[in-house]
Parts: structure tokens; sequence; C-alpha cells
């Protein structure tokens, strides 16, 4: 739901974004390239939208010029 969440929002474009779940209930890790700071933010807030998701560990990295 959450990799959902985030491609079709029309600020996510061309974020590469995946959602890594790991063996915590209602934990998940996003990994992959932002284009910019507020995209890093906008998936965070997406993600801890979600049902379901309690915790969220944003490992995005965003551009150094960014």
């Amino acid at each position: 739901r959450v990799g959902v969440r985030i491609r079709t929002d029309k600020r996510m474009t061309g974020a590469d974004v995946n959602v890594v779940p790991v063996s915590i209930p209602g934990q998940i890790r996003l990994k992959g390239v932002v284009q910019d700071r507020s995209q890093w933010q906008r998936a965070a807030e997406l993600a801890e939208g979600t049902a379901g998701v309690e915790t969220v560990v944003n490992e995005l990295a965003v551009p150094i010029d960014q």
C-alpha cells in the first residue's frame, strides 16, 4: 500500500523509492533516491499516513546540491 501511494502521488514524480518490509510489525524502511528534500519529507508523510504503518525508517538519499 505504501509503494502505491508513493508511486501515484504527483509530488513524487521522478523519485525512485523502494519500500522494504522489516521483521518488526508495523515498521517499514524507505530506500532509494528522491529529487529533493520536499520529496524526502513527502515520502515519509505518505508512509506514515498508511494504515498499519507505525514506524518509518527513512533512508532515502537526496542529491547533495539539493
